[in-house]
């Protein structure tokens, strides 16, 4: 079991619009603030609100079935930063985990969600042996790659003392958001858990009972396409 630090929550601005509060500006400083100013839009720490605990379970559904502002909006309001942050000049691909970080570009979180979608649907192909051999080995390793780089840095194992023998349990923690995302998504796949992709837009999400969409509105979109399609055939079978 993961357990995910307390952090503060954190919300989307747009930084040249935004007005910063006296608390803000002195807790942020005017080098940060600057730094914001070239996105944008930004997700930024809400240190006017109480910690938030994320929950592990379901993390990876949750982040990968991002589509809209409001909904990274709400999902960081919840969850916090994703604490991690990409060097000047470099290319998002050699992101790094950063504890430090007070605020993210948008435009980072939507390459993370993006990645975790794909990696969400390659497992889904490899599970329903959507891919044959002898790539399906190697599109396994290159999952298996993903996963096992934002682990080894992300996760933190120790053990704390119990009553029970042999006196220890292990434990593992984690300060970063993205961490537990991948976490999740690897317990998934231990555990063989089955993933689909919403019948509607395609996006990736951890199935429970009977569901097939990713959301109610997809769920509504898909209704109403199809009876518009219905009523498009319909002259056109009379003919």
């Amino acid at each position: 079991m993961l357990v995910v630090d307390q952090r503060l929550p954190a919300k989307i601005i747009c930084p040249r619009a935004y007005e910063f509060t006296s608390e803000e500006k002195g807790y942020f400083g005017s080098a940060t603030i600057q730094a914001m100013l070239r996105y944008d839009a930004v997700i930024l720490l809400d240190i006017s609100r109480p910690p938030v605990q994320p929950e592990v379970r379901g993390l990876a559904s949750r982040f990968a079935g991002l589509k809209k502002e409001r909904q990274i909006d709400a999902f960081a309001r919840a969850n916090g930063l994703l604490g991690v942050s990409v060097p000047p000049g470099q290319d998002m691909g050699n992101w790094r985990y950063d504890r430090d970080t007070l605020f993210e570009p948008l435009d980072l979180w939507q390459y993370f969600i993006d990645a975790v979608r794909r990696q969400m649907v390659l497992y889904c192909q490899l599970a329903e042996g959507r891919i044959a051999p002898p790539d399906s080995d190697r599109q396994a390793m290159m999952l298996a790659t993903y996963l096992k780089r934002g682990l080894q840095d992300g996760i933190r194992l120790d053990f704390v003392a119990t009553d029970k023998p042999p006196g220890l349990v292990e434990t593992r923690a984690t300060p970063y958001l993205l961490a537990a995302v991948l976490y999740d998504l690897w317990q998934i796949i231990a555990d063989s858990r089955p993933v689909i992709q919403c019948r509607f837009c395609g996006v990736p999400f951890e199935r429970f009972g009977r569901r097939i969409f990713c959301s109610t509105a997809c769920k509504l979109a898909w209704h109403r396409r199809n009876k518009k399609n219905q009523a498009l055939q319909v002259p056109s079978m009379m003919q």
